[in-house]
């Protein structure tokens, strides 16, 4: 427990010293105080009772970098306002360019090459912060230190401006962008960061699309768990403004696709359902938002043994697709394995069988080898031709199951049923 707390501080001798001198004068078990720490840090940082310390030598560590941040104020303004939008963001690697893509963000400050660099190099010569290469890294009791005295209007200012300098950055595309992943890795944090409170009136539309969009990411590596949460709050949050209608269609399909992900078709249907009903009442019928509907939905209802009913809603989704993006869209690939699920489910594995293929071709020219969406197909495929006969089909899941591994390791549910499958193709 010692080592979980010195490392949730830092392992920084005066914060170490705050801590035994709380817990000491308060009678605080380590395990609660461990809680309090990570649940309430800007407080607890201003708490505790130093040992053997003259009171001409007494500070805590909430004030231990205030004489460096009144400096700034006085020589570099713009640095304490990067400072204070740091401190919202997650104690992790902060892209640099997040900001310069964003230059309003800090009153024009991103934009000159010069005055960027003094403004980051001084938050680094004071020790606020460590520098990277594109990166900055503040720790997170100097970001609570800073965001302990901000102003509520300083604060709520610096989210709507993190807010929206997020979503430029993130990418929207994260199906058919094959660089969408790395991105996304690297700014998930701090977009779970910025957007875990109730979000500010001016940013709340640009909140629910970050929490879907995160969502989505979520989903595509597997971890509907951590997605459900952030995009039943997208949902909530469109749903409580006007004109939100294709919003909340979109938050709907992708609760819909997290419910299938994680084995509750029953609960996915009426979702998928309504967000088709909405799409079709408000966005043109030719819309490959009504596509992906039309996909998800096929799915469902193969899942729940409605197969016939399935069919006509996935041959739609298709063409929809193909008008609106061409025969070799990464969008097409999807809506391909959501046909071939139903003529697998219908027992025709001779149809299904080229649409997996053609699937497969798609994402092997859009997306890098061992993408995750290639392993998945590649299993699909496996299962399907080894119905036909086809002695490849081995080779096929042993090439999936080794990049679901890969991807989402060993003991990741999806991992062991590519390898069970594997070992049953033996």
């Amino acid at each position: 427990m010692a080592d979980r707390i010195a490392e949730q501080l830092g392992d920084l001798p005066l914060a170490l010293e705050q801590a035994a001198g709380y817990m000491g004068y308060n009678h605080t078990a380590p395990e609660e105080y461990l809680t309090l720490l990570t649940s309430r840090l800007e407080e607890m940082i201003a708490r505790g009772e130093l040992t053997d310390r003259p009171e001409a030598e007494e500070v805590v560590v909430a004030s231990l970098w205030s004489l460096s941040v009144e400096r700034l104020n006085t020589d570099q303004p713009q640095a304490v306002r990067l400072l204070e939008l740091c401190a919202l963001l997650a104690p992790e690697p902060i892209p640099l360019d997040l900001f310069t893509g964003s230059p309003e963000t800090l009153n024009g400050a991103a934009a000159d090459p010069l005055v960027w660099d003094t403004t980051v190099g001084a938050l680094a010569g004071l020790g606020l912060a460590r520098r990277e290469n594109a990166s900055l890294v503040l720790h997170r009791l100097v970001q609570a230190a800073i965001r302990a005295p901000m102003p509520d209007e300083v604060r709520t200012d610096a989210r709507v401006q993190l807010c929206r300098a997020l979503l430029a950055a993130v990418p929207h595309d994260i199906h058919g962008d094959p660089d969408a992943r790395p991105r996304w890795q690297e700014l998930l944090p701090h977009v779970i960061a910025v957007t875990k409170d109730d979000p500010p009136a001016e940013c709340a539309a640009e909140t629910a699309v970050l929490l879907r969009l995160a969502s989505e990411f979520l989903i595509q590596i597997g971890d509907c768990s951590v997605a459900l949460p952030l995009c039943e709050r997208a949902l909530a949050i469109d749903e409580s403004l006007e004109g939100r209608d294709a919003e909340a269609g979109f938050d709907l399909i992708t609760l819909a696709q997290i419910h299938k992900d994680l084995n509750a078709p029953e609960t996915a249907r009426p979702l998928a359902e309504r967000a088709l009903r909405l799409h079709e009442s408000c966005l043109p019928a030719d819309s490959p938002a009504i596509a992906t509907d039309l996909a998800t939905l096929a799915r469902l209802l193969c899942i729940l043994g409605e197969h016939r009913a399935a069919q006509p809603l996935a041959e739609r989704a298709l063409q929809i697709d193909e008008t609106a993006y061409g025969p070799d869209d990464p969008f097409v690939s999807f809506d391909l394995i959501a046909l071939a699920n139903v003529h697998v489910d219908l027992g025709d594995y001779a149809t299904a069988a080229p649409l997996i293929s053609r699937a497969l071709q798609i994402r092997e020219a859009r997306y890098a080898p061992d993408h995750l969406y290639i392993g998945y197909v590649l299993l699909f495929k496996a299962r399907v031709v080894h119905r036909l006969n086809d002695p490849s089909a081995a080779d096929l899941a042993r090439r999936g199951a080794q990049i679901l591994h890969t991807r989402l390791g060993k003991t990741h549910p999806k991992t062991v049923d590519a390898f069970a499958l594997v070992n049953g193709l033996r």
